[in-house]
């Protein structure tokens, strides 16, 4: 666990000195504006500090909302599935693009509500709407368990890719610590304000080297109407019209992260810190163009690779480096591309890991130690402890990472189908009168039904995930509970918003 691990495929890549050079200097830059983000705080309060005084422009706002939404998984994870099953993972575009048509639902009233009744983490919604602590408190775990899901995932890949720029030299947990501790530097100097400038930053190395992948391999193999040929030919399954599982986990794909991932801590406080409502529907608008930049480009990946690597990958997260391996050893562009890989994969990586952390800490600050620790504390102790639990998590965070969890894609789909069961306490919620009686039963019985198939290895079930039929067993269950309600004039508690 603790050795030299499998460096993600990266390690024959020439980063060399100027790699070493480039990512040195990439981290002072992240610790700069740390320092930065610490220097313009108005005021010691966890609004301040987790939502930069709920301040956010249009253009740091956007930035850190695509930097965070896309992750080290859309590069590794997503090409990786573009390789497996070709054309259908399509999908991907239409479900990241759910997302934003999910956030449009979801960001007016949440971003007016949060300031006029000073919301800072999602739990605080929750308890606003429903005034029932037990909801409040499961919610508030299924986004601790999601966002720690998350940094993991990114923490761990983090550590393989500092063994690959060593050439395999360095073990694992170097690269772990390393990053982990510059990340947890500029978080607790600066807050939301350094995480979302930081973002900012590590967004437009994304995009641009996005664009320069793709231009590289058309460069290098061609235009993607010779990618297809190439593949009704060897790999006809690639191009296929899907069958029925397939296109019913089209659609779950898209439930489940339409729903799921604007339901993320990390998304739900960054509408809380909108400048305002102008700010928020041109950042969200922007987010509707971004899988087209970004999803297709990772699936493009994906689809070169299957037609030009002669030999099978087993592990599919190794597909974008080994096509990148073959694209340094005969394209002219090769140390160009192993640069854009470099700044792409780490800001993809810091991103989003930097916001899990920032919202497990404000979780923890706000929803557990403020509420039933120290509910007296004033805002400037509970800045202090945030800080602390924040070095505190990343602790816990940096041993886990050390652990095997399995592909990048599975871990994915898991926190997914645990954080979409909180969907309905967010939509219903905005948009009905729905009881918390109903929205916790309804809670609690979507995550057993998805946790139970799961265990059961029924991960899916004729195409469909099991985290959406525990949804479609949480709408069921929150439906008859209200009906029952209604019908026995149960009153409801909470503040209709």
């Amino acid at each position: 666990m603790w050795g030299k691990a499998t460096a993600m495929g990266f390690e024959h890549l020439p980063f060399g000195t100027s790699g070493l050079v480039i990512i040195g200097c990439y981290l002072l830059a992240l610790v700069g504006m740390g320092w930065m983000g610490k220097r313009f705080a108005a005021e010691k309060s966890l609004s301040d500090f987790y939502l930069a005084g709920r301040n956010l422009g249009l253009v740091v706002l956007f930035l850190t909302l695509y930097a965070t939404q896309y992750s080290g998984n859309t590069l590794l994870g997503f090409s990786g599935k573009g390789y497996d099953i070709g054309f259908a993972w399509l999908m991907s575009v239409q479900f990241m693009t759910a997302i934003v048509v999910a956030y449009l639902a979801l960001a007016p009233r949440l971003s007016a509500l949060s300031r006029g009744r000073d919301l800072v983490t999602p739990s605080d919604y929750v308890l606003l709407r429903y005034k029932r602590p037990a909801l409040a408190v499961c919610v508030a775990l299924v986004m601790i368990f999601v966002a720690g899901n998350y940094a993991v995932a990114q923490l761990k890949a983090m550590g393989k890719f500092f063994v690959a720029l060593s050439g395999g030299h360095l073990d694992l947990w170097v690269g772990v610590v390393t990053l982990a501790l510059v990340m947890v530097i500029y978080e607790s100097l600066g807050g939301m304000r350094a995480v979302a400038w930081t973002d900012a930053l590590q967004g437009v190395i994304l995009m641009l080297s996005f664009v320069g992948l793709i231009y590289v391999l058309h460069d290098e193999f061609g235009p993607i109407s010779q990618v297809t040929a190439r593949l009704s030919e060897i790999k006809p399954r690639c191009v296929q019209r899907p069958d029925g599982d397939t296109l019913r986990t089209w659609v779950s794909f898209i439930i489940l992260f339409g729903l799921g991932t604007s339901c993320y801590p990390m998304a739900i406080q960054r509408l809380y810190a909108a400048r305002d409502s102008k700010t928020l529907r041109r950042s969200v608008a922007l987010m509707g163009f971004m899988p087209l930049t970004t999803t297709l480009i990772a699936l493009t990946v994906g689809l070169y690779a299957a037609a030009h690597l002669a030999s099978p990958i087993a592990d599919h997260d190794q597909v974008l480096p080994t096509l990148c391996r073959r694209i340094v050893e005969h394209s002219r562009f090769g140390y160009f591309l192993s640069l854009t890989l470099l700044a792409a994969f780490l800001a993809a990586l810091m991103s989003t890991a930097d916001s899990a952390l920032l919202s497990l800490a404000s979780i923890a600050t706000r929803d557990i130690y403020a509420r039933y620790i120290r509910p007296d504390a004033d805002q400037k102790h509970l800045t202090i402890v945030s800080k602390i639990l924040s070095w505190g998590v990343m602790a816990g965070l940096v041993c886990l990472a050390l652990v095997d969890m399995g592909g990048l894609i599975r871990i994915l789909v898991i926190k997914i189908e645990m954080l979409v069961q909180v969907s309905p306490a967010f939509f219903l919620g905005l948009h009905t009168r729905v009881r918390g009686s109903a929205i916790l039963c309804g809670l609690i019985t979507g995550i057993v039904v998805a946790l139970t198939l799961t265990f059961a290895s029924y991960k899916q079930i004729a195409g469909i995930h099991a985290g959406t039929i525990g949804l479609g067993a949480n709408f069921l269950v929150v439906g008859v509970v209200e009906y029952v309600a209604r019908r026995r004039q149960v009153p409801a508690r909470g503040v209709n918003v």
